[in-house]
């Protein structure tokens, strides 16, 4: 072939490459990042994942917001599910990995590949559900009735019933942040409720059986009519936030939970104490931004938590090991926006 052959293959050759790379170049950016069915920013869908056996679930404000699974160490985020712009919140997936309850308007279930979501609880105001040991159970607050009480619904949203002692007080009652003991015979809870044990007002750590009896406050509440040295709030409304405020230890011998000593109103830091109440150990030590949300890893040697970062207590996920050494964020709240609400795989809240 002559030089005047050549010369026009050579173009078409090298016209055809190019056509081949802008032709991958586009499918990458589809399906890498470019608002594709499976990917968004990025971030990819756990559509290929029916089981989830170790990380930790979140809520983050990108994508306009959804539920999120990353690795111990921050990294290989994905979505659960390709809904994006919600307000899906309180994540909790159960001890066998396959599910997640969330909040949404309600109270909600889907596999961990964002199939099968599913409605259980219709009331507007549920927030903080947690699973049972066993899946077959999922306790959440819910302010259906004016007071804001402990239920626990079934997991295929039948048999609802209130856990909550009945009060008949002057103030509503605040149970909130249910943790089921890994044996799963009593309720952990922070509440508002006065007049236990004689006192006239209460903020503080509460243990109760899972049928609502044996009410016991452990020695962390605010008790207004003694003016006490011991005073101290726990789950303390923040910024017009409250957030998960109370984790069993996998081996149920601990409690860790947010509070800070009252009426001082520092800000709000993590804190251990045996079940029983005793041996109250301070974790965090931040002047400057408020710590909320604690969770155990299901090996006990680790906590997840959230810090609310000045001026708009945006979310940034931190972990510690369980004695509050080695904290080390996970997410940067420069880049997401606001992470918050974490709880480790394989031990519900």
């Amino acid at each position: 072939m002559n030089q005047k052959g050549i010369a026009p293959l050579i173009i078409v050759i090298v016209a055809v490459v190019v056509v081949a790379i802008a032709s991958v170049g586009v499918y990458v950016g589809i399906r890498g990042g470019g608002g594709g069915e499976n990917h968004h920013n990025g971030v990819e869908n756990l559509e290929n994942e029916n089981v989830l056996t170790s990380g930790i679930v979140f809520v983050s404000g990108r994508e306009g917001g959804a539920i999120y699974v990353m690795d111990e160490n921050g990294g290989n985020v994905r979505r659960i599910g390709s809904d994006t712009g919600v307000v899906d919140d309180y994540p909790s997936v159960s001890s066998d990995g396959t599910k997640i309850v969330f909040t949404e308007w309600g109270l909600w279930v889907k596999n961990v590949d964002g199939t099968g979501k599913t409605k259980l609880v219709d009331d507007v105001y549920v927030t903080y559900p947690t699973w049972s040991p066993d899946g077959n159970k999922i306790y959440y607050m819910s302010s259906a009735g004016g007071n804001e009480l402990i239920f626990c619904v079934n997991a295929d949203g039948t048999g609802k019933t209130q856990i909550s002692p009945p009060y008949s007080g002057t103030y509503n009652v605040m149970d909130r942040h249910p943790s089921i003991s890994p044996d799963g015979t009593k309720i952990a809870f922070t509440t508002g409720r006065k007049n236990i044990g004689g006192h006239e007002n209460e903020d503080g750590v509460a243990i109760m059986n899972v049928d609502g009896s044996g009410l016991t406050l452990l020695p962390t509440g605010y008790w207004e009519d003694t003016g006490v040295s011991h005073v101290f709030r726990a789950n303390p409304m923040v910024g017009g936030n409250s957030n998960p405020g109370v984790s069993w230890s996998p081996d149920g011998s601990k409690l860790v939970f947010q509070g800070y000593p009252y009426p001082s109103e520092q800000k709000t830091q993590i804190y251990v104490m045996n079940s029983n109440g005793t041996g109250l150990t301070q974790l965090t030590f931040d002047t400057t931004s408020n710590c909320y949300g604690p969770a155990w890893s299901p090996d006990g040697t680790k906590i997840v938590f959230w810090k609310g970062l000045p001026p708009w207590d945006a979310g940034e996920i931190y972990i510690m090991n369980s004695d509050g050494s080695s904290q080390k964020a996970l997410t940067d709240q420069t880049v997401t926006g606001d992470d918050r609400n974490p709880c480790f795989i394989g031990k519900p809240r």
